[in-house]
């Protein structure tokens, strides 16, 4: 996100209103573009299917960013997202919840949960992740390209089948100060044509 794409910063004149570009339409003209930029290839269509097969029908998506993003900001505590999954999971009737994150012991703690968090509908949230052998490191994903610890097409491929199936979640939660919750989001809003029900713990959306 240093440098932004040309078409995040070009609004055609049809989406703006008195000389400004309206929230809505920003929205919508980035959720569109980047649906499109993102369309995967056959060959990423079937792996996501398969990853897929393994959800439920209906799920909500949270992302808990950690890795490297504790140089730029303190980490929310889990405990926050949790809770915005379940208030979003009370609203919408919906209880399996797909995680998306960098970090094993989040997935760890989430795994083995006591006791089980509840909604106020009285349904117990169910963590879902997907299956890879990534491990998690304290440095950035570029660093640890350089480095040779991390593939360059393991880690995008990762990154691209989480973001394809949280695209198909109905409700999301994670922090916009990230670059994969904001494409995750604008994937949501292009698939269901609408905002879907979301939080973000750290500001609101913004190209």
């Amino acid at each position: 996100d240093r440098v932004l794409p040309k078409f995040r910063t070009v609004i055609p004149n049809v989406m703006m209103r008195g000389g400004e570009a309206t929230e809505e339409s920003l929205l919508w003209w980035f959720s569109v573009v980047m649906s499109h930029i993102l369309r995967p290839s056959p060959s990423l269509s079937e792996v996501v299917r398969k990853h897929r097969a393994s959800l439920p029908e209906r799920y909500l998506a949270m992302h808990v960013r950690r890795g490297h993003k504790w140089v730029e900001t303190s980490p929310h505590p889990l405990s926050a997202y949790v809770a915005a999954a379940a208030n979003i999971s009370t609203t919408t009737g919906v209880t399996d919840v797909l995680v998306v994150t960098e970090d094993p012991e989040v997935e760890a703690r989430l795994r083995y949960m006591e006791p089980p968090l509840t909604t106020s509908k009285g349904g117990g949230l169910k963590f879902h992740f997907t299956a890879h052998t990534r491990r998690g490191y304290r440095v950035s994903i570029p660093q640890c390209l350089r480095m040779g610890i991390l593939s360059a097409g393991e880690e995008n491929e990762i990154s691209l089948v989480n973001l394809l199936l949280a695209a198909g979640a109905e409700g999301f939660v994670g922090a916009f100060s990230s670059g994969w919750s904001k494409r995750a989001f604008e994937l949501m809003v292009a698939k269901q044509n609408r905002v879907p029900l979301h939080v973000s713990l750290d500001g609101l959306w913004g190209p």
